[in-house]
């Protein structure tokens, strides 16, 4: 029933492409963005925003770095289409595209099955292009490239996923690059990005400990569990986010403290590879992480976990001092970050 929803209402017109060129202004989404209303009881809500249009015109008609034949986002996405294979514009390059923040990093969402995306794209000859399962990459990038290369899943991963599979309201944000619109899938996704808010997304809004551990249910031991709790520290700190306030008797803030840093949570090496990447460093097995993160983005995510820590007094005891230390020194050797080291 929702991919029929999700089709009906993503059946409208395309978008015209222009060339690009870095220095296009990035709009600010959300002085544009105005709710429409498409249909009854419709369980998203659907937004339009003209300057969103535009940032996704620049990104468009940008060239996918290391693919040969040449193409650009846009060729890509409009010969995905022409074939049947509908596209979405997923997560944090549209809540960047509302801030009006430069986005690099373009994922997508694609309705067909995979191996039909991939013929689609052999059939074209871009190369170099993988896939795996539901995922698929198609270019390669470099230092001297403006864009990530193209990268994306199917969209019963997100697109179409229950909100307990998602990870902030913020972040579970499509666009639609056929009717130009942006779908809201938990009804405070663009409220939150253009307020810069860190919610967890939960049914009809209704957050208490159940809803909370509802989106908790995945295996402890999960990458993508892991990961989905990682990303909220990294919009605190490094997209300069603000907690979504305590509601119900439940914070957001409390929780992933208690379910992102307890002992034996997660496994200490895989932890700590996890920690390096989700805030921006490169991890190599005999250095650690890269001194960039001391400086800079690590930094900071690192100085939010202290903050909580040592503000949020009513938060039980369980997080282990030693076990703190040994995963921040083993992913941060050469930083000295006050309280963790």
């Amino acid at each position: 029933m929702k991919y029929l929803i999700i089709l009906l209402l993503m059946s409208l017109s395309g978008c015209a492409v222009q060339e690009a060129k870095q220095n296009h202004k990035i709009y600010k989404g959300c002085t544009t963005a105005k709710e429409r209303v498409i249909g009854k009881n419709i369980p998203y809500i659907i937004w339009g925003s003209v300057n969103v249009d535009k940032n996704y015109e620049r990104i468009a008609a940008a060239t996918i770095p290391g693919v040969t034949p040449k193409a650009t986002f846009g060729e890509v996405f409009s010969k995905l289409e022409s074939k049947g294979c509908k596209i979405w514009l997923w997560g944090g390059s549209v809540r960047d595209f509302l801030l009006g923040k430069p986005v690099f990093d373009i994922d997508v969402n694609f309705d067909c099955p995979t191996d039909t995306l991939a013929s689609i794209i052999n059939e074209a000859g871009w190369q170099p292009f993988k896939q795996k399962g539901v995922y698929f990459k198609l270019g390669n990038n470099n230092k001297n490239t403006q864009y990530e290369h193209l990268e994306g899943k199917h969209f019963l991963e997100s697109v179409a996923a229950s909100l307990s599979d998602l990870e902030y309201t913020a972040n579970a944000l499509a666009y639609d690059i056929e009717s130009k619109t942006i779908l809201d899938k938990s009804g405070e996704g663009v409220n939150d990005a253009c307020q810069k808010i860190v919610r967890i997304p939960t049914a009809f809004g209704i957050e208490n400990e159940n809803t909370f551990n509802a989106w908790n249910i995945e295996s402890q031991q999960s990458i993508n569990n892991m990961i989905k709790k990682l990303r909220g520290w990294k919009l605190k700190s490094i997209e300069n986010f603000k907690w979504a306030p305590k509601k119900n008797n439940v914070s957001v803030e409390e929780y992933l403290i208690k379910e992102t840093l307890l002992k034996n949570r997660f496994p200490t090496q895989l932890f700590i590879e996890e920690l390096c990447w989700i805030s921006g460093g490169h991890y190599s097995r005999t250095t650690g992480c890269s001194d960039y993160l001391c400086q800079g983005r690590g930094q900071a995510f690192w100085q939010a976990i202290e903050h909580s820590l040592t503000t949020r007094h009513n938060i039980p005891n369980l997080i282990s001092t030693e076990y703190l230390k040994s995963t921040v020194a083993a992913a941060l050797p050469k930083c000295h970050i006050k309280g963790v080291k």
